[in-house]
């Protein structure tokens, strides 16, 4: 289900995680924006979009085991309904401005392969190993628990 590799180009730490869902593309693009579906695989986050090109997105939680909260922040950068979501990304976690060099970048690619949606995460720009070993972490559970949601 896993890849992780730092991109030979840039020498830049990237996580790249698989998964198959047998269900439709549909559904697995709904799990992605819908935000009911959002709060089941994502540990209970509340994420909030328009879904529009251009439109902003707030993450909303607490964080497991901590008695915090976290307003994390993003742009849709690029979207087509059912085949691919990029966005970027702020956690107030990194301690960094929220300035758009700031942020990482997540693109998920959904692809229809004999009767079952391959979905496929891409996260970059970590400014930290930290923030990348937390994502790579992050991503295993987070797949898994949506293939297990959208499997039922």
């Amino acid at each position: 289900m896993t890849t992780n590799y730092k991109d030979e180009m840039t020498q830049e730490l990237v996580v790249v995680k698989s998964v198959e869902i047998f269900t439709s593309t549909n559904h697995v693009w709904r799990a992605l924006t819908e935000p009911d579906k959002i709060t089941q695989w994502m540990s209970g986050t509340h994420v909030e979009s328009k879904w529009e090109i251009g439109s902003d997105i707030t993450f909303t939680g607490k964080m497991p085991n901590f008695n915090k909260s976290y307003r994390d922040r993003g742009t849709v950068l690029a979207m087509e309904r059912e085949k691919f979501l990029k966005y970027s990304h702020w956690s107030e976690m990194s301690r960094l401005p929220d300035i758009p060099q700031n942020r990482t970048i997540i693109t998920f690619t959904l692809d229809w392969i004999d009767e079952k949606t391959h979905l496929t995460v891409r996260h970059e720009n970590f400014h930290s190993e930290a923030e990348y070993k937390h994502a790579n972490f992050f991503w295993s559970f987070a797949l898994t628990t949506m293939k297990n949601l959208l499997e039922q």
